[in-house]
């Protein structure tokens, strides 16, 4: 700079002390924020003691002494196999039955845990049913195209295994004494009910009137009333009544969706459905009433009443829930359970605010750069993508493209995601967001729709007609395939990744301009980057010609992103996360910190200078080290003279104020100068 020699320098560094300190004490270049809260879980049992148990997909097993604040990973002599079923006896004992290894029994609260089952061909637990007048346990299972049920009546030291009656049922997935009669029902997967009159070592279809074959949840009241969970096809789902003294069924609960579970007690009956929630009814189940405030999720995979009659709900994709006032209301009992699914991130560059986009799970928001989370909204919801624009106004594409009928919706919200308004042009499930540079919002769709004989799958694209985003045009209609990426480059040229390739705009025409399987894409100046199955192609001339740049077989690329000072990073199925620092020539894994390799959605916050990261299954993780957008400038040279003055408060705090002067250049030009700060006292 000319005249430096007269200048000087005071340089302002505010640092968070944790931030500095670790800095200097290792090396990962990633770290777990708090959350988002949330799991997929199959199951949940309250113990006599209040204790919580809940099975985890994926994951294993957990234990809650504290009411749901932290959970506990049960491991000691359990195997790393997916959890069918879980169930306690009145003596306090747990039962958990596997994929492939049998069952599990644990006598001291779950801490250790013992195989008191295993077969070499009846090896799948499917269900576990413990009767409560005398402690037999029973448990389906399934060979080939044949179930069975097994029983213990000495606490699970022997077992029994009865096959007469149900060959072909292809399995045992639903269990229950009716208290009356002592009789055994058992649901199976292809024939209906089967009942048992002498304690399962026999069995006779029973469907009188029940028309539905496949058989997923039984319960049965005090009073000795047997329900039904049952399906015939995709299309009807229901749940069905036996009466106590009665020999026939009838339809008592028509729903759209299928019945995972059932509990009842009394006249009190809860039933969970794979998508509408929960129904419950207090007359035996002669009326019914769908619960859902507080619920984030419509997968209700298990439904529990614990001995206080206390309400609890195990969710897929968005955790356990509990009520306390009989359903009318639900709360998060999520604790420290960190197991979410985010398939998109995005940033608000006003609020700085970060978005995580969930699995069916909604949207949750942070305001300390991911120290923390929130849920704001849209339950059960698909966020396959985020957008926050310029002007801090954040939008969520959701919906999950499906042959029985897409569905989703765009959402807007104004307020940093408080509230959140649908701006729908037309109901298929929306994949991918991206905003152009004068202002214009692209959405890209997925969709099924029949071409001739056969079903095939398309994509749209819609953009906004004002930077609100409150009304839309289609401007590509029926592309061959979901539109899961979109990029626009500075010129306003639209890059869009389908299944079938890449397709790119000119004026109203669309121009398919590399094919393979793309799910990302990421438009920087003329230079275009195509995450794809087998790898990632890139193009320095908008798409003209291709070269691909790295080679993943196998495995999806799913977000592409830049960061202020040029570097590429790619976010990836198997392989973590990769990052380029020249423009795409060579790749570096960047997974230190990371521990889930299956990373789905990547943003940057420019207020922190963070990289955030979304996986598939351990939540949301953000860079260690800040990228700022200074670039280095070539131009500068290095100081004749450069002088370093007492900076202070010293030792370092917080905020530390350090002074110098620099001379002029040899070439009169700008002095390039390094300045570096070894340790927290400030050498």
């Amino acid at each position: 700079m000319k005249n430096a020699s007269n200048w000087m320098g005071g340089l302002v560094v505010v640092l968070l002390t944790a931030l500095v300190q670790m800095a200097w004490t290792q090396n990962n270049f990633w770290e777990a924020t708090q959350g988002p809260a949330g799991a997929s879980v199959a199951h949940v049992l309250v113990s006599s003691g209040g204790d919580i148990f809940l099975s985890v997909e994926g994951r294993g097993l957990f234990r809650s002494v504290d009411g749901g604040t932290s959970y506990q990973q049960l491991q000691q002599g359990l195997p790393a196999a997916p959890i069918l079923s879980l169930a306690q006896n009145n003596n306090g004992d747990l039962f958990v039955g596997f994929t492939n290894y049998g069952i599990y029994k644990s006598s001291d609260n779950g801490d250790t845990w013992t195989q008191v089952y295993n077969d070499l061909l009846w090896r799948d637990i499917f269900c576990l049913y413990i009767d409560p007048q005398n402690g037999d346990i029973f448990a389906g299972t399934a060979f080939g195209t044949d179930g069975a049920v097994i029983r213990s009546t000495d606490g699970g030291s022997t077992w029994q295994r009865f096959e007469a009656g149900l060959e072909e049922t292809y399995r045992i997935q639903s269990i229950v004494v009716q208290p009356s009669t002592g009789f055994v029902f058992a649901g199976s997967q292809q024939k209906g009910v089967f009942r048992s009159t002498d304690r399962g070592a026999t069995w006779s279809p029973f469907n009188p009137n029940l028309n539905y074959q496949n058989i997923l949840a039984l319960a049965a009241t005090s009073t000795g009333d047997v329900f039904a969970g049952a399906d015939s096809t995709i299309l009807k789902h229901g749940v069905f009544r036996l009466s106590a003294g009665g020999n026939s069924w009838s339809l008592v609960l028509s729903t759209s969706r299928t019945v995972s579970s059932i509990f009842a007690s009394d006249t009190d009956i809860l039933v969970g459905t794979e998508g509408e929630w929960i129904f419950q009814s207090s007359d035996g189940g002669t009326t019914w009433t769908q619960r859902f405030n507080g619920l984030r999720s419509a997968l209700v995979l298990d439904v529990f009443v614990s001995a206080n009659q206390e309400i609890f709900a195990a969710t897929h994709c968005a955790g356990l829930f509990n009520s306390l006032d009989q359903g009318n209301s639900w709360a998060p009992l999520n604790g420290d359970l960190r197991y979410t699914h985010i398939r998109s991130l995005a940033a608000n560059p006003v609020s700085g605010a970060i978005f995580a986009g969930t699995h069916c799970g909604g949207v949750f928001r942070s305001t300390d750069g991911g120290m923390n989370w929130s849920w704001v909204g849209l339950p059960h919801e698909n966020v396959n993508a985020l957008l926050a624009t310029d002007q801090g106004t954040v939008f969520a594409g959701t919906g999950t493209p499906s042959p029985l009928g897409s569905n989703g919706d765009i959402y807007r919200s104004s307020d940093d995601g408080n509230s959140w308004t649908p701006v729908t042009p037309h109901n298929d499930g929306y994949l991918s967001l991206a905003q152009a540079p004068d202002g214009t919002i692209y959405a890209g769709t997925g969709f099924f729709s029949l071409c001739g004989f056969s079903i095939c799958d398309y994509g749209d694209i819609f953009h906004s007609n004002d930077p609100g985003g409150f009304s839309w045009t289609r401007v590509a209609n029926r592309l061959d395939d979901h539109v899961f990426g979109l990029a626009v480059n500075p010129t306003g040229r639209v890059f869009v990744a389908t299944r079938e390739g890449v397709y790119r705009s000119f004026s109203t025409f669309w121009h398919k301009i590399l094919n393979g399987d793309a799910r990302s894409v990421l438009a920087v100046g003329d230079t275009v980057f195509v995450g794809t199955s087998d790898g990632i192609f890139r193009s320095v001339d908008e798409g003209e010609f291709w070269d691909q740049v790295l080679s993943l077989p196998n495995n999806y690329t799913w977000s592409l992103l830049a960061d202020p000072q040029g570097n590429v990073y790619a976010a990836t199925e198997k392989s973590g996360i990769l990052q380029s620092t020249d423009g795409g020539i060579n790749w570096t894994s960047i997974n230190s910190g990371l521990s889930n390799l299956d990373v789905r959605s990547l943003a940057f916050d420019p207020q922190t200078g963070r990289i955030f990261a979304g996986t598939e299954g351990d939540g949301v993780f953000r860079s260690l080290n800040l990228v700022t957008g200074i670039k280095p400038l070539a131009e500068a040279s290095p100081a004749i003279t450069f002088e370093l003055l007492p900076n202070y408060p010293n030792p370092f705090n917080p905020s530390t104020i350090i002074a110098f002067r620099v001379g002029n250049t040899q070439t009169g030009g700008m002095a390039r100068v390094t300045l570096a700060v070894y340790d927290p006292l400030g050498r």
